[in-house]
């Protein structure tokens, strides 16, 4: 039944969704602010003045420290198996109709958060219900999303994220499970308990590192095998426009269900979550004053999370393809196999440290996201501590056993998350853009 509903109900309607919201809201707001670049990236350059609490950039650490989970190493070749290499150019042109809707819903949340607050998703659709005398739908609505995102954190953003840390320390460095379980769920403990301070601290440390070591590792990839790159991105247009199982209507498909490897059935949602209301509650912690220039955070973490990363790792998959497409849909040992096949053996170690790196980003990020959906339920300490030492068994759990139905119960979170979400971002669709315009008329 689970895997019907994700499959035939929710991974049907929400790709078309997705995609035409994002259409929408670009026309809607006659492209701004995707048609300023300058703007766009203008706050991440700029010298931050310290105003206490999380900087605008630290909320943008923590917030892709959300999203790039094990998958964004792992997830874009099992998009290149199903779909065919076009489906890396039908990957950034999705990303870039996503990136509006993240920019659509961190502004919302900053502009409906109350002061010395970060906003809940819950809370702004409750907000916009309740303004619209729809009190009770408001209520149940905002009650609903938070225990789907409950679920969601501990099941894709803890469970799924430590069962493919330590298979993957497990194959690589024959460490056994148990041990890497173990160093999971204590460091998961430890960093969580810090609150919302120890853990934005870790996420702004661990993500430009990790970020920077898999870029370099790319980098180096693609220089020793540059005789191949012209025919890889060859590959990818050419397969993009083909009218067969691995052209537009392949590619298209193999991004919907490939981008982070969430399920076998619906994978519908894609790797940096625009639009499902994770992300606006790390970006809703910015001490920023302006809801505009944090959307356009938003806007960046898309972009390096699925334009940037997703692709550097697509094109070096693409040209070690022939020595590792016998790997199938294992999509781990895929990816870790490219990169070994251009660098030699070293680069399974490093790629084990990345993973874990991108699954600690993820569960801790994760787990921020439930005790605030937790907060949103009840203002119970206890209840939080409780919750913490839940992830941590959790983790403990999940390292021994495989994630199984946990993979269903994720997509199927996710999915009525975003569907909620999208649903009230078009319902304030007026605010977003009057706060849109009026930045950009501010700033002539």
């Amino acid at each position: 039944m689970l895997d019907f509903i994700n499959s035939r109900i929710i991974g049907s309607v929400l790709p078309i969704f997705l995609i035409g919201s994002g259409i929408f809201f670009i026309l809607y707001m006659k492209g701004l602010p995707l048609i300023r670049p300058r703007a766009v990236i203008a706050p991440f350059l700029r010298k931050e003045i310290n105003k206490g609490g999380i900087s605008p950039r630290s909320a943008l650490w923590l917030a892709l420290g959300g999203v790039l989970g094990v998958g964004n190493i792992v997830g874009v070749s099992a998009s290149i198996w199903f779909g065919g290499a076009g489906a890396v150019f039908w990957m950034c042109v999705s990303a870039m109709l996503a990136a509006i809707l993240k920019y659509a819903e961190t502004l919302l949340a900053l502009s409906r958060r109350r002061k010395g607050q970060a906003s809940t998703t819950s809370g702004y659709i409750k907000d916009a219900l309740t303004e619209r005398k729809h009190p009770k739908l408001g209520a149940a609505l905002g009650v609903i999303f938070a225990i789907l995102c409950l679920i969601n954190s501990l099941s894709l953003g803890c469970v799924i994220q430590v069962n493919a840390m330590v298979g993957v320390c497990e194959s690589i460095l024959g460490i056994k499970r148990l041990i890497t379980g173990t160093l999971c769920a204590a460091l998961m403990i430890a960093v969580s308990s810090g609150g919302l301070k120890r853990i934005s601290s870790a996420t702004g440390k661990i993500v430009p590192f990790m970020s920077i070591l898999f870029c370099l590792m790319s980098f180096a990839a693609l220089a020793l095998r540059a005789e191949r790159i012209p025919n890889a991105l060859a590959s990818i247009f050419k397969s993009a426009f083909k009218f067969d199982k691995n052209g537009i209507l392949g590619g298209v498909g193999g991004f919907f269900i490939s981008q982070s490897v969430k399920s076998g059935v619906m994978r519908g949602l894609i790797s940096n979550e625009a639009g499902a209301g994770t992300s606006p509650m790390a970006h809703s912690t910015s001490s920023t004053d302006s809801p505009a220039e944090q959307g356009f955070l938003g806007i960046l973490e898309v972009f390096i999370d699925t334009v940037f990363l997703c692709t550097l790792t697509a094109i070096v998959i693409l040209v070690s393809y022939p020595e590792v497409e016998h790997f199938g849909d294992n999509s781990v040992m895929m990816t870790v196999g490219a990169y070994s096949a251009a660098l030699g053996g070293a680069a399974e170690a490093l790629m084990c440290l990345l993973v874990m790196l991108f699954g600690l980003a993820t569960v801790f990020c994760q787990c921020f996201y439930g005790k605030a959906c937790l907060s949103y339920l009840t203002k119970s300490k206890r209840a939080e501590v409780i919750l913490t030492l839940i992830y941590g068994a959790a983790a403990l759990a999940s390292s021994q056993t495989p994630p199984g139905k946990v993979w269903g119960i994720a997509d199927l979170s996710i999915g009525i998350m975003t569907l909620i979400n999208i649903s009230i971002l078009i319902l304030e669709r007026k605010r977003i853009r009057k706060e849109t315009f009026a930045y950009f008329n501010k700033e002539r």
